[in-house]
């Protein structure tokens, strides 16, 4: 229970610290957070609460190594997107992006996961209040806003 409530700690200092970012426009790919220094408390935290052994589909091999994929947490879980619309200064609920975050993170491994940030058909993409959801490994139907 701890290592979740680190991760979603560390998640809302990211969110947070996504407001000094330079603006980053939806045409960039994840790659340009994910080069951010204060994104490696985001992996740390998801090694500890979310380990390979039992999420192997967060996980890639880099040099050798087995580490969290940015590409997935930061693309397929959507908080990319959610990263982006911080910085571009939109107002997003952080504690329910965060729990939805941690919940992506930590589901049981049934079916390929997906996200549950979808800036597209969201309401706080385009600065209403979001309703949060419940995201787990399922169709993105269970996801929705």
């Amino acid at each position: 229970m701890e290592a979740t409530s680190q991760l979603r700690q560390a998640v809302l200092t990211w969110l947070e610290q996504a407001r000094d970012l330079p603006s980053i426009p939806q045409a960039i790919t994840d790659v340009a957070p994910s080069t951010q220094p204060e994104f490696e408390a985001v992996i740390n935290a998801v090694v500890s609460a979310a380990p390979k052994s039992e999420h192997r589909d967060l996980y890639g091999k880099v040099d050798g190594d087995w580490l969290p994929r940015w590409s997935t947490l930061l693309g397929v879980s959507r908080l990319g997107d959610a990263t982006r619309l911080v910085a571009q200064g939109a107002t997003v609920p952080v504690e329910d992006i965060a729990d939805s975050f941690v919940a992506f993170c930590t589901a049981p491994l049934r079916q390929p996961r997906t996200g549950c940030f979808s800036p597209a058909n969201s309401p706080w993409a385009h600065g209403s209040r979001w309703a949060a959801t419940s995201c787990s490994p399922s169709p993105p139907t269970n996801c929705g806003s």
